[in-house]
Parts: structure tokens; C-alpha cells; sequence
């Protein structure tokens, strides 16, 4: 079944407005996650504050919007702009969500998500590198830094 692709578009910006964080927040707090740590809408400010169960939770959930976008266009039959396109409106979706006056997360694990099937090698190439770097240091941002410069190396 083909979809047109502003639907998948759409579709995918939905997705990815889904607040993982703020509902995790809210259910486990009562509180909107934006107002605690730093601020941030996203895997690793729920990890600090609301532990680290529900940080992973918070991000696998982050990661299977990036992912899922990528899949329902393919399965839509969209051609290759749209599918790249898809995974960007989901980033852009968790980043600025409708559902929360357009503030949410800055977007990296839905990134990872949409590129965990784009290029899956690569990715879990830079990936156990980053693994190792958190492993060291315990700062994500520093983690990342390897993961987002190796992939287009390895690609």
C-alpha cells in the first residue's frame, strides 16, 4: 500500500512529537522533566533525574521513533528522498513537538534511531567506539562526538 508522502511526512513529525520524556516525568514525578536538570526533553536529562531505568526506557523509546519512521516509509513504498525525509521530520518532530508548545529534545537518540537502519554497519561500528568513550569518561556528550564523526568514515 502506497501512502502519499506528505502523510508519511506527517506521519513521521507525529511520531516523533511523541514526549517520551515528559510522559516519564509526569508518571513518575508529576512534574514536566523541562522544568528539572537541565532542562532538556530528552533520554539523558530523564536518566539524571528520574534514574537510569527510566533514562534507557526514555531513550530506546526516543530511538524506535527514529527507526519506525524510516520503516513505515519504506513499507509506504516512498522513494528514497521521502524515507530520508521521514527520519528527519521524526527528528524534527521530537525536537519541536506540537504537543508541548514546540520545545522538546535535541533529537540525538531519534537520530540514532533513524540511523540505526540507514546504515546499520557503520553505525554499530562508531557505536561500540562510543560505547567505549562513555564507558571512560560517563559524559554522553563526550560519547557522542566519536559516534557522529567515525559514521560518515565508515560509510
Amino acid at each position: 500500500m502506497w501512502l502519499p508522502a506528505l502523510s508519511v511526512l506527517a506521519f513521521s513529525y507525529l511520531l516523533g512529537s511523541f514526549p517520551t520524556a515528559y510522559i516519564a516525568g509526569k508518571v513518575m514525578l508529576g512534574k514536566d522533566i523541562r522544568l528539572l536538570g537541565d532542562g532538556n526533553m530528552g533520554a539523558q536529562n530523564a536518566f539524571h533525574t528520574l534514574g537510569p531505568r527510566a533514562g534507557i526506557i526514555v531513550g530506546i523509546v526516543d530511538l524506535l521513533k527514529g527507526a519506525s519512521s524510516i520503516l513505515l516509509a519504506k513499507c509506504a513504498g516512498a522513494s528514497l528522498p521521502v524515507v530520508l525525509l521521514s527520519g528527519t521530520f521524526a527528528v524534527i518532530g521530537h525536537n519541536w513537538p506540537v504537543f508541548l508548545q514546540f520545545r522538546g529534545g535535541r533529537g540525538e537518540a531519534t537520530t540514532i534511531g533513524v540511523l540505526s537502519v540507514l546504515v546499520t554497519g557503520p553505525l554499530a561500528i562508531a557505536g561500540l567506539v562510543s560505547l567505549v568513550v562513555l564507558e571512560k569518561t560517563k559524559n554522553v556528550t563526550l560519547a557522542s562526538i566519536p559516534l557522529f564523526v567515525l559514521l560518515p568514515v565508515l560509510d
